[in-house]
Parts: C-alpha cells; sequence; structure tokens
C-alpha cells in the first residue's frame, strides 16, 4: 500500500455511498461541460479571470454557441451512441426553446460561484516594462 490507508468503504447502497458516487460523477459531468463552455467563449475572444470588476456580459450570440457547446458536450456524456442526425436535431431544438442559452447562463454562474467570472481576452498584451528592447 501506497500512502495514506484508504478509508474503510462506506455500505453499499448506503446514503453515505451514494453521496461519494454522485460527487464522483458530477465532478467529472461538470468538468466536461466547463471545457466546453471555456472552449466556446474563448474562439469568441472571452476568457475567465478572477477579478469580479472585469466581468462583461456575453453577446448573445456567443452565449448561443456557448450554450451550443455545452449541449453537445452534455448530450455526448449522456447518450454517447445518439446518432449525428439526431444530435443536430437536438441541438436545433434546444437553441429555439432556450434550452442551450439556460446552460450557458448555469455554467457561467457556476463558474461565478468558485470565482471566476467571464472577462474579455486580451488581444495585444502589454509590452514587458522591463524590456531592453
Amino acid at each position: 500500500m501506497h500512502g495514506i490507508p484508504a478509508p474503510a468503504p462506506a455500505q453499499f447502497g448506503s446514503p453515505a455511498m451514494a453521496a461519494l458516487a454522485l460527487a464522483h460523477e458530477q465532478a467529472a459531468y461538470w468538468q466536461q461541460l466547463l471545457a466546453a463552455f471555456a472552449a466556446a467563449i474563448e474562439a469568441e475572444g472571452f476568457t475567465f479571470g478572477t477579478d469580479a470588476g472585469e466581468k462583461v456580459a456575453l453577446p448573445h450570440d456567443t452565449r448561443a454557441l456557448a450554450g451550443a457547446a455545452i449541449v453537445k458536450a452534455r448530450s455526448r456524456h449522456i447518450s454517447p451512441q445518439r446518432s449525428e442526425g439526431d444530435l443536430e436535431d437536438f441541438l436545433l431544438q434546444a437553441a429555439r426553446d432556450g434550452y442551450a442559452g439556460c446552460w450557458a447562463d448555469w455554467c457561467q454562474r457556476g463558474a461565478e460561484a468558485a470565482g471566476w467570472y467571464v472577462i474579455r481576452r486580451e488581444v495585444n498584451p502589454p509590452a514587458d516594462r522591463g524590456s531592453t528592447e
């Protein structure tokens, strides 16, 4: 045995075991959703920062793109065998009925609860003031 000994396992099927299983699987699930959200907004010139004062609202088009990316990631996680055609139909419906936009909002609020805010990405970062070029 290496490192710290593992605690005794919770009784199979108990509330304690269910809570551990939930935490494990939800963490993996939400990591996928947040990664899809981040990739989508970064492709549109946004990123995340920890200064709440720099927080910006996502434009409608960016919110829609991010929502579609999140819904696609979610669908791939929950229904990995869904056909491309069915997925496209699902994404169109999610855009029409507001489901995709809600996922963008939920991921953004979740990020904010963890101290990460959507900000504009610097296109041309300032030159290093210590540089002697």
